[in-house]
């Protein structure tokens, strides 16, 4: 069968094959987080296992660090699964991910996640703006959020744009 009909399978494969791999290429094996173990076993997989097994090989090769995280799988593989139909944990994922990173590089100060909060809530408001044509009210209640509140941090994504 397809792999894309043995998703439960895709676990062991990635481990068979990284250190299939570490061994016939004599490096150092690395290790899968969650995060992009769950976009592996999401993926479509058109060219089955031959296309896990190289994805494998290059993820090796090519992730800077010993675990390899979903920022290291190609931007096509990404791009392929956020777009897919069924509803998905990966953005959450992602966004623990990003959220760890930057709690890392801003390590011992103050406000370490200050600006990803930002960008998510200007992200959030622009997306219930568009999707409401710009009647804040309905943007508003799909927040769940009282039609004050969002006039208020719409006024402070935009100070925010202008400085």
């Amino acid at each position: 069968p397809p792999l894309r009909e043995r998703r439960d399978d895709i676990p062991l494969l990635v481990q068979h094959f990284l250190n299939q791999a570490a061994q016939q290429l004599g490096l150092e094996l690395k290790q899968i987080d969650d995060a992009s173990m769950q976009l592996l076993q999401q993926a479509q997989w058109p060219g089955n296992i031959r296309e896990l097994k190289n994805l494998c090989q290059q993820l090796l090769i090519m992730a800077p660090g010993e675990l390899i995280v979903a920022s290291d799988l190609p931007a096509e593989m990404l791009s392929s699964v956020m777009t897919n139909s069924e509803p998905s944990p990966v953005w959450r994922a992602l966004l623990r991910q990003e959220a760890h990173s930057q709690f890392e590089s801003a390590a011992n100060t103050e406000g370490e996640l200050v600006q990803l909060q930002q960008d998510l809530r200007e992200l959030l408001v622009d997306v219930a703006l568009k999707q409401h044509q710009g009647r804040i009210g309905a943007a508003a209640q799909s927040l769940g959020l009282g039609r004050n509140t969002l006039a208020r941090w719409i006024k402070q994504i935009n100070a925010q744009r202008e400085s």
